[in-house]
């Protein structure tokens, strides 16, 4: 790739990328435009890639982290003991008796890989070719703001929650959970739902005769 001279006065050669970029060719090839580069450089094609941009996943997994949605629960946990009403904290008493927090733990309930059809097989097993990982693990969803999430399971075969929970007693607990039960845990899965964060987009300004423009 051929570059301009170097200036004497300040050792720098002219290059007006402000931002690094991937550059896809037409035969397939790709170049990294990186600002103030002066020479081509040759990378491998399984690995240069990714770690010549190992940042941007970092970059968004740091944004990710910001992704937070505080609940009535977050508040209980707290200290709060007037944040859940009596029927959510009866429907959470429920839930922990029953033994649902073996999976749906953690700050996130949920997230860890688990075993899935432990005790029953999986009512729409059939729908779908969904077998989990190599070791048959499958990540346990978090029920943060699960009311909003249907439908339900890896294929998306049951819509309503008190199903799910009832699902969920027969597969994962060997257990009959019955319909007073599973809407006393819906109450307080409700409570999940949490303050959902406020993203701002970036808004460019519309170019003009008097935006800088790039020398080609």
């Amino acid at each position: 790739m051929k570059t301009s001279e170097i200036r004497e006065e300040d050792s720098k050669g002219r290059h007006t990328t402000t931002y690094r970029q991937l550059l896809e060719l037409p035969n397939g090839a790709r170049i990294i435009d990186t600002p103030g580069m002066r020479e081509l450089g040759m990378c491998d094609v399984d690995e240069g890639i990714d770690e010549t941009f190992s940042d941007i996943a970092d970059a968004i997994a740091t944004f990710e982290r910001t992704l937070l949605t505080p609940s009535r629960y977050d508040a209980f946990l707290n200290g709060d003991d007037k944040a859940l009403t009596k029927a959510e904290k009866e429907g959470l008493q429920l839930f922990l008796d029953k033994g649902c927090a073996a999976c749906h733990t953690g700050v996130n309930l949920g997230g860890t890989m688990q075993a899935f059809q432990v005790a029953g097989q999986y009512k729409f097993a059939s729908l779908g070719d969904f077998k989990g990982d190599e070791n048959g693990m499958v990540k346990t969803p978090t029920l943060r703001n699960i009311t909003e999430t249907a439908p339900y399971f890896h294929n998306g075969a049951i819509w309503k929650l008190t199903d799910v929970i009832k699902e969920m007693g027969s597969t994962q607990l060997g257990i009959t959970i019955s319909d007073k039960e599973a809407q006393k845990i819906e109450t307080f899965l409700k409570a999940l739902t949490g303050e959902k964060p406020q993203i701002t987009y970036p808004q460019f300004p519309v170019a003009t005769d008097k935006t800088p423009k790039p020398e080609l």
